[in-house]
């Protein structure tokens, strides 16, 4: 130990040989005791840790103490008394050929020792107790964030997305979802991120994709816009029955169907998260349904409206008027808004 503390004390303030460069960089990769000792040695000389300036004060006394002891029986040596301006460098040089440096060592690893180790008991109380934050969102409203991890998320009205905060003490980052959401997913291969939805679980480890998964829909629907993806049932460990999508593939699942359904969309068009209102073969029920999530008004059917091989359109920036006038042009309905409500007559 003394021996790789003089060469840590001469490495310090620059007078250590390639040779002594190499043995101390053998000796930080062979545990990480031996990098936590080097760090709170470090952090302690160079001033950067947290003790405050009394305890600091008492190492160096304690430390100058010993050493003028040592000097005392050691008359080739100048005895160096304590004080606060004493040169830290010129104390290196000192102290790196004495054996006392191993004292010198054991103070400053206790007391620094002390803020890492309390360090350690933060992450284990986070383990043991983790804080979950929410976001969530109405209908007809968007919200974007960020994520602890740097990982961008678009929520659409009515969602909510729980989220661990911080992701601390996890080998994996969990997200749980209601509703629908754009995620922009930041690569981390050592930590896969995990959505969790009422059927589903879809794993990544950095890639842009949607999810919908609207309670009253009972299916999920994931489509990916760049990277991988792995989407299993909820029920299932991930083994076989999972499936993987690729940019431009979409999967759909039922919670009362065995197998998830896999198909292919263009990842370029503009969707909702471009304030793009999509209908795709859409029912009536379907029509209604999205328009009280985007504009988050209520409606009343006093009127059943067929639809002939689903509605097909796209809305970009209009307003609830605009968009109720042309589907009513093309399905024939007449309708009123009263008090809030949009009655289809």
């Amino acid at each position: 130990m003394n021996h790789i503390l003089e060469i840590i004390s001469r490495d310090i303030i620059g007078e250590s040989t390639d040779e002594e460069k190499l043995i101390l960089k053998k000796w930080l990769e062979a545990s990480e005791e031996n990098k936590t000792f080097y760090k709170s040695y470090l952090y302690f000389v160079k001033g950067e840790n947290k003790a405050s300036e009394q305890d600091k004060d008492d190492v160096w006394k304690n430390v100058f103490s010993q050493i003028d002891k040592e000097t005392k029986s050691n008359t080739t040596h100048k005895v160096i008394q304590y004080n606060k301006a004493s040169n830290k460098q010129n104390w290196l040089k000192y102290a790196a050929s004495l054996a006392i440096f191993t004292l010198v060592g054991s103070l400053i690893y206790l007391l620094i020792g002390n803020s890492l180790m309390q360090d350690k008991a933060d992450l284990i109380l986070a383990q043991q107790n983790p804080i979950w934050e929410e976001k969530t969102i109405p209908a007809g409203k968007k919200i974007s964030f960020i994520l602890p991890d740097g990982s961008a998320i678009k929520l659409n009205g009515p969602s909510s997305l729980r989220f661990q905060q911080n992701f601390i003490g996890t080998n994996i980052r969990e997200v749980h979802l209601e509703g629908e959401a754009f995620f922009d997913v930041s690569k981390n291969p050592n930590k896969p991120f995990v959505i969790h939805t009422q059927y589903s679980e879809v794993k990544v480890l950095g890639t842009s994709f949607n999810v919908n998964a609207f309670p009253e829909n009972n299916a999920v629907k994931v489509s990916v816009e760049t990277g991988k993806v792995m989407v299993k049932k909820k029920e299932n460990a991930i083994t076989s029955d999972s499936i993987t999508l690729v940019r431009g593939e979409i999967a759909l699942l039922k919670p009362e169907e065995k197998l998830v359904q896999k198909g292919a969309f263009n990842p370029d068009l503009p969707s909702w998260k471009d304030g793009v209102l999509v209908f795709e073969d859409a029912s009536f029920s379907q029509i209604i349904k999205s328009l009280e999530r985007w504009y988050g008004v209520g409606f009343i059917l006093e009127k059943e409206v067929n639809v002939k091989g689903g509605y097909n359109s796209t809305f970009k920036n209009q307003n609830l008027v605009n968009v109720l006038e042309s589907i009513k042009y093309s399905l024939g309905f007449e309708y009123k808004y009263v008090d809030g409500k949009v009655i289809i007559n």
